[in-house]
């Protein structure tokens, strides 16, 4: 007999509550943690990974294999495996279409350079030179050059275009703003993550299984979260 709180209680009773606090403190941050996968791909999935690739690495796998990582332990590592294929192949194909993406504009904006040294009033020219820019994401330099072509030629960029790159490019630091207020909105979601992860990592002394899946689905939450959604 185990004694329990000065109680004398049948071991087999005692594992019995042990296993049922274990399960409930994994499963929690475990449901909670998949239902937020099931929302991003009920959502269109993550900005700039391909929606397939997503459904099956980032939703299907974790998702069953969650599910089931209390029946087959083993049968658990698919969750950090799949997830971990995610981001190896989502972030080696950000490197290279961030690589080609840079070129392409400096290629561009050396063109548009060139066009308005040969010829200073070639307002085709500025508006090439403007949509590099902004693409660069340098706003105040990009409307100079839109500004330009605009006073130039009429046809290049007439008026209502004029008027509505001005608001675009004017209201790129409000929409930036509220997309911060946005993120601020949601400041619960690392709050949990953090509280989830440090539980996993507390688990690694227990069971070192149900932790590498609590962490790893953690990070990816972290990491998804980043990137955001696809639209």
């Amino acid at each position: 007999m185990a004694s329990v709180d000065g109680k004398m209680r049948p071991p087999g009773l005692y594992c019995n509550q042990q296993m049922i606090v274990l399960a409930f403190v994994y499963m929690i941050p475990l449901i909670l943690g998949c239902a937020r996968l099931v929302i991003y791909w009920a959502n269109g999935g993550v900005k700039g990974i391909p929606e397939l690739r997503f459904t099956v690495l980032g939703m299907v796998i974790p998702v069953a294999t969650g599910g089931m990582s209390m029946l087959l332990p083993w049968f658990s590592l698919l969750l950090p495996s799949s997830l971990f294929l995610l981001y190896i192949l989502s972030t080696k194909e950000d490197g290279l279409s961030d690589k080609l993406m840079e070129a392409q504009l400096e290629s561009d904006l050396t063109l548009a350079d060139r066009r308005i040294r040969e010829d200073p009033k070639n307002a085709a020219a500025y508006w090439a030179r403007g949509r590099a820019l902004e693409s660069m994401g340098k706003k105040d330099a990009a409307l100079e050059s839109y500004r330009r072509a605009h006073e130039m030629s009429s046809h290049t960029i007439s008026r209502p275009e004029w008027e509505h790159i001005q608001s675009r490019l004017e209201d790129y630091d409000i929409s930036q703003k509220n997309s911060s207020d946005l993120r601020a909105i949601d400041r619960w979601e690392p709050i949990f993550e953090n509280i989830f992860l440090s539980v996993g990592i507390l688990l690694f002394s227990i069971n070192w299984l149900m932790a590498l899946n609590l962490c790893s689905l953690m990070f990816a939450l972290k990491w998804l979260r980043t990137r955001g959604p696809a639209y």
